[in-house]
């Protein structure tokens, strides 16, 4: 729906109208019009018809958005969760995370949620306060586990992350489960679409220092959209904060590309998780 909102905005704007025309000529106020070119109400086939109709885009493009937007409205695996399996905060990442083609991630302390194994991510959600039952814990696992269908397939997301190496010492559901999930990055990290390397201690300190946060990517190379698609996420105990545009973005692509820049190679980290992983033992 955002990306599909600025197709919309782009469309009246490449005419030189003011938003306000457009509407009256759709026949609807202008206010929808300015929701359905921020994406702030739910954009259909008809309304992506008769803003085509009206700025007389092209058929081939208007066919495509008006697919687009047939696509929009289907329902996600994640809408159908029982209560209480994706906090609010949670919902609102996994929906653009089951729609992004490209996924860039730093994580200080902990595996990144597309990377977990059930075991630690069952660790992980028991070591929350206040902790959830073995009812909601089942559940939040499974749309953990449910997630990382994302990185096989024929829409397989491209995923970079670094992790800090205090991360993959901390046992977190203790040694045989973090011995797994260790050995689970090395399985993913020869994914020809997973990109796993490790900032080293030594390294020292970093453009990256005190937050992890993911940068998610829509469109692709050979895509029109600009980076101001792109969304930035930052985890915070309490509640998730997006950023979007390429002011808030650029800086956290800055900052990734200096911590890759000074992370091990892909060979070299994963010697090192499997040497971690090897210390592993109950």
């Amino acid at each position: 729906m955002r990306r599909i909102a600025r197709v919309l905005r782009g469309w009246r704007e490449s005419t030189g109208e003011q938003s306000g025309a457009i509407a009256r000529r759709a026949g609807w106020s202008a206010a929808k019009q300015s929701r359905l070119e921020t994406g702030g109400q739910t954009i259909t086939p008809a309304d992506v018809m008769t803003l085509a109709l009206i700025l007389e885009v092209t058929e081939d493009e208007r066919r495509a958005v008006f697919n687009a937007a047939l696509t929009a409205q289907e329902k996600g695996w994640w809408e159908e969760l029982a209560t209480g399996a994706l906090t609010d905060d949670a919902f609102d990442y996994v929906e653009l995370e089951s729609a992004a083609t490209g996924l860039t991630t730093f994580k200080i302390d902990l595996v990144h949620g597309l990377f977990q194994t059930p075991e630690y991510a069952a660790a992980l959600v028991r070591a929350f306060v206040p902790q959830a039952d073995e009812d909601t814990t089942r559940r939040r696992v499974a749309a953990r586990v449910r997630r990382q269908d994302r990185l096989v397939g024929d829409r397989a997301i491209e995923a970079e992350v670094v992790l800090a190496e205090g991360a993959l010492h901390l046992r977190i559901g203790g040694p045989k489960v973090m011995r797994a999930q260790l050995n689970r990055l090395l399985e993913l990290g020869e994914l020809p679409n997973v990109h796993v390397r490790v900032l080293p201690s030594s390294a020292g300190a970093h453009p990256t220092m005190g937050v992890g946060y993911s940068i998610l990517t829509f469109g692709g190379a050979e895509s029109d959209e600009s980076d101001e698609s792109d969304v930035v996420y930052i985890e915070l105990p309490h509640k998730g904060i997006y950023e979007e545009g390429p002011a808030a973005v650029d800086p956290y692509r800055l900052r990734f590309a200096g911590v890759r820049e000074i992370a091990l190679a892909e060979k070299e980290s994963a010697a090192l998780i499997a040497k971690i992983a090897r210390t592993m033992k109950a």
